[in-house]
């Protein structure tokens, strides 16, 4: 949560330069209030953690897949995006609807993070394989790493969490699991924050959209 909070300190300090970035902003900031103040609401008014963790999902996969959707060339945005978000938002609604909300959406989380683990990926080959330059290791490339490693460390953990998270020694290994993930994901975003600011070190309107030629 403290690299969270850094990554959305460098953003408000260097914001007209990181223009481009304001979608993962709102999701770290998202993020972090979901662990001080969301979760524990729900736990003592509600008496239900999961509540928020439903709520987290959904715009955790609308923040970070707009982010991809906008970085993504256009001629794959209706072969692979559409398709997928779809299924993602059926999974969501239809795990809503027929589990208890007192329970971890772990299919609804499970298929979120395989499907932006896919548009993260993608997005990697599409970059590499579409540079007629030197490779670099520029913001995008570091940001969408930081995406693939924290979805495929997480996937397995949120897929068998409805099955085993009342098991002690399960949460031992999901806090910890968890934990690593968010330090890399969070340190690699900080990094790519710098990129960022290495690529546009003047004040100037950047889109949103990367194209890659």
């Amino acid at each position: 949560m403290l690299l969270a909070l850094v990554a959305c300190l460098i953003y408000i300090g260097y914001k007209s330069r990181l223009a481009s970035l304001s979608l993962i902003f709102v999701y770290l900031l998202y993020s972090v209030v979901t662990d001080i103040l969301l979760t524990p609401f729900f736990l003592h008014f509600l008496n239900n953690p999961f509540i928020g963790s439903r709520i987290f999902t959904l715009i955790e996969f609308s923040l970070i897949g707009k982010f991809l959707f906008d970085n993504h060339d256009a001629k794959y945005k209706s072969r692979i995006f559409y398709p997928l978000s779809i299924l993602f938002f059926l999974s969501f609604f239809a795990d809503f609807i027929i589990n208890y909300t007192d329970q971890f959406d772990s299919v609804a989380t499970g298929v979120s993070s395989l499907i932006l683990l896919i548009f993260s990926i993608h997005l990697l080959y599409n970059k590499i394989s579409s540079s007629t330059s030197i490779f670099k290791l520029d913001g995008i490339f570091i940001l969408s790493s930081s995406f693939i490693l924290y979805f495929s460390g997480t996937f397995f953990i949120y897929i068998f969490s409805s099955s085993y998270l009342d098991k002690e020694s399960f949460k031992e290994l999901y806090n910890i699991i968890n934990s690593v993930v968010l330090i890399i994901r969070n340190s690699l975003i900080i990094t790519s924050l710098f990129r960022y600011l290495k690529t546009y070190p003047q004040t100037s309107n950047i889109k949103n959209t990367l194209h890659f030629t």
